[in-house]
């Protein structure tokens, strides 16, 4: 029973990841007024178990606005992990950006706007300001919908 047991350990520990996030903020992020949005997405790809890295991506980063990086493992690269049982692993770096109100693409209540939904796009109009990455949009059937700045443009 005891054999079973450190068995059963061993196995959950090499196929199960922690959560392994890790956010760096570029100047002034944290205190920056504005609306958030994907700035750039890339993939990290690992061998045993995280040891080797398989090149080393270079996410781009703006120049003139606050950005933070964040690395973290989504379902699909917890399913390559777990399903090669960690041999392959990858994680996402994402990097993120926020517009300021002069910018122009700074959302405000009231701007007509298109979002992209799949492969489509929908227009509808901005009804009210969620947080600094959602806002209510009220489309032209007459839902409104909580989202995402990063699929929004004018």
């Amino acid at each position: 029973m005891r054999r079973l047991t450190a068995i059963i350990l061993v196995a959950v520990t090499l196929l199960c990841t922690s959560c392994m996030t890790t956010s760096i903020s570029g100047p002034n992020y944290d205190n920056a007024q504005g609306q958030s949005f994907r700035y750039d997405k890339r993939k990290q790809c690992y061998l045993l178990w995280g040891l080797i890295p398989l090149g080393h991506p270079q996410p781009n980063v703006p120049g003139d606005k606050p950005f933070k990086i964040r690395t973290y493992m989504n379902f699909g690269d917890w399913c390559a992990s777990f399903f090669t049982a960690g041999i392959f692993s990858m994680q996402t770096l994402r990097v993120t950006a926020k517009h300021t109100p002069d910018d122009q693409n700074y959302f405000k209540v009231g701007d007509e706007v298109v979002v992209k939904k799949g492969s489509s796009y929908k227009k509808g109009k901005v009804v009210s300001l969620i947080d600094g990455d959602h806002c209510m949009v009220e489309y032209a059937d007459g839902k409104i919908k909580k989202t995402s700045f990063d699929k929004m443009s004018r």
